[in-house]
């Protein structure tokens, strides 16, 4: 009998079991936020978020890990023999719309900034033939050299991405079909050589020096670009804010020493040849920089590069206009079809 009391004695009862697990979790709750997090982004996402349950100490970690990583198994259904049947759509287009869902539903439970996303999912493959809109941003966007997909986008936006040069013409020279294309403050990106033969729309945006040469877009029919420079910006990413060019207008590489703004701007309207609505917006700084080079801008474009479909030109420059008065003769005297013509003039104070 006394036996049989010491051996129960011994054997661990499931109340202790427990206090114990609670003991423990009660000492890992006491670490620091930095060890939590970096205990939490170990495990696989959907697995992090449960532990927002475990209690009020938990709850606020997983919302402001400082880093996600993403892969196209991040949320893929716990079942190891899931797999979308070929030729089926309505089984293709249902798994992605729930693992949009669910990443939408781990972006929205954010309570903090993101230091560090990095999200590595194919997305080309096999439905990147099938997209007619593309918009991508705040990204660091490299271009795989055999990307063979992209053949249907009809309209690509870039915002706020980081992608070099190469990356980026490899990308719009896969989009055979596009006919918009937006480009919005794209760090890194130095030359914009454009072929697009469908192309009807094209809107650029930048705060740094930017060259922009368009070829074969013989459908292009509007186009906004927006001339401003922030030497910040320029500065923290590339450590000068001079500029440098190439004067042939041929080469689509880089930079070369003896090319100014009035160059590369000069090499952009002579691409406009067919364009009918054309808005062009340029900041003071801008003028600050163009005014160096400005009696290199001609009064008039050659011949072959009129702007011979152009009916509505719309400009907005700073007060002191000056510099730009070489701008405006250049485009009314190569604009032989012009009916409209809008001026902004913006009264930012001179520096």
């Amino acid at each position: 009998m006394a036996s049989d009391q010491n051996q129960a004695a011994k054997k661990p009862t499931l109340a202790t079991d427990q206090k114990e697990e609670q003991q423990d979790l009660n000492f890992i709750s006491l670490l620091p936020d930095e060890i939590l997090h970096s205990i939490i982004s170990k495990l696989q996402i959907r697995d992090a978020a449960v532990t927002t349950a475990i209690s009020k100490r938990w709850a606020p970690l997983f919302p402001t890990l400082p880093s996600l990583k993403i892969t196209a198994a991040t949320f893929n259904p716990r079942d190891p023999n899931f797999n979308p049947i070929p030729g089926k759509s309505y089984v293709e287009n249902s798994y992605r719309i729930k693992w949009i869902d669910a990443l939408c539903s781990v972006l929205r439970s954010r309570k903090a900034a993101l230091k560090k996303f990095h999200i590595a999912v194919d997305i080309l493959e096999p439905y990147a033939d099938h997209f007619y809109e593309l918009e991508i941003s705040n990204c660091w966007l490299v271009v795989p050299s055999k990307l063979t997909g992209l053949g249907s986008v009809k309209s690509l936006v870039l915002w706020g991405v980081v992608v070099a040069d190469d990356d980026f013409q490899r990308m719009i020279s896969r989009c055979k079909a596009m006919e918009k294309l937006v480009i919005t403050d794209c760090l890194k990106i130095k030359n914009i050589v454009i072929r697009a033969p469908r192309l009807s729309e094209l809107v650029i945006s930048f705060e740094w020096p930017v060259r922009v040469v368009l070829k074969s877009v013989p459908r292009l029919v509007s186009v906004a670009v927006s001339f401003s420079y922030n030497s910040d910006i320029w500065n923290d990413c590339y450590g000068s804010f001079e500029v440098e060019g190439t004067d042939d207008e041929e080469s689509d590489g880089g930079f070369s020493e003896g090319t100014n703004e009035a160059t590369n701007l000069n090499a952009f309207l002579n691409g406009l040849r067919c364009v009918k609505d054309l808005h062009l917006n340029f900041s003071d700084e801008y003028r600050m920089i163009l005014s160096k080079d400005a009696m290199a801008l001609p009064t008039r474009l050659s011949p072959e590069c009129y702007l011979v479909e152009l009916k509505k030109l719309c400009l907005c420059f700073p007060f002191n206009y000056n510099t730009f008065s070489v701008i405006i003769s250049c485009l009314l005297n190569s604009s032989p079809q012009l009916m409209e013509i809008i001026i902004g003039v913006s009264t930012v104070s001179e520096v």
